[in-house]
């Protein structure tokens, strides 16, 4: 729960290798389960396998902001609504009859905040882009895994999306490239993002 209420390593690790890899300037992934390990001193395939356990390609399409802020709101339901009470928890629609923690997406190239204490479908409250707020008629390239892509998780909305890049490798190996030829990579956190809540008013 602590690494999608606010960036964390791994997360803008694989969106900044699928940002390198497409040539797109925006990115979403997921953490797919609850028991993704992370990464230890030395990485073998094994670890990667083990963070990223689906055997998704990627494809950068170009979509409206509006197509954005309709994301960012898709995944926000991700969250029950909360006002500093007691443990943050997961909505039935993400949990039951299943859990689909991988249909909660984090975003690397936009600035965005999540207050969880609004209703459904009004929670994103700050969204910029280069420093200045998206435009929501705009057009912006960003690359997914392509089970995203194709409007799976209910993101309706990036379906028959123009497709401008395909990548047809399974995520794995492209992060095992990039980790080879880098030798040695460091932690980057630029806190782009983060889930904010407001007290219970009396």
């Amino acid at each position: 729960m602590q690494v999608r209420l606010k960036e964390h390593p791994l997360i803008e690790f694989i969106n900044r290798v699928q940002m390198e890899l497409s040539g797109a300037h925006i990115s979403n992934t997921a953490l797919f389960d609850n028991v993704s390990p992370g990464f230890p001193e030395n990485i073998t395939m094994r670890d990667i396998v083990s963070n990223y356990i689906y055997p998704n390609t990627l494809q950068v399409i170009r979509v409206s902001g509006q197509d954005i802020i309709d994301a960012l709101e898709r995944s926000a339901a991700y969250f029950e609504e909360y006002h500093g009470e007691g443990p943050i928890r997961v909505s039935p629609e993400f949990s039951d009859p299943k859990p689909q923690h991988y249909n909660y997406d984090m975003w690397e190239g936009i600035e965005y905040k999540i207050n969880i204490s609004r209703p459904v479908g009004q929670r994103i409250v700050e969204l910029n882009y280069e420093g200045k707020p998206l435009n929501p008629a705009g057009e912006y390239d960003v690359v997914m895994n392509n089970y995203r892509a194709a409007g799976g998780g209910n993101y309706t909305m990036f379906q028959g999306r123009p497709v401008v890049k395909d990548i047809p490798t399974d995520m794995a190996e492209p992060l095992a490239s990039y980790i080879m030829d880098k030798g040695t990579i460091e932690t980057v956190l630029n806190r782009n993002w983060e889930v904010v809540w407001d007290s219970k008013r009396e």
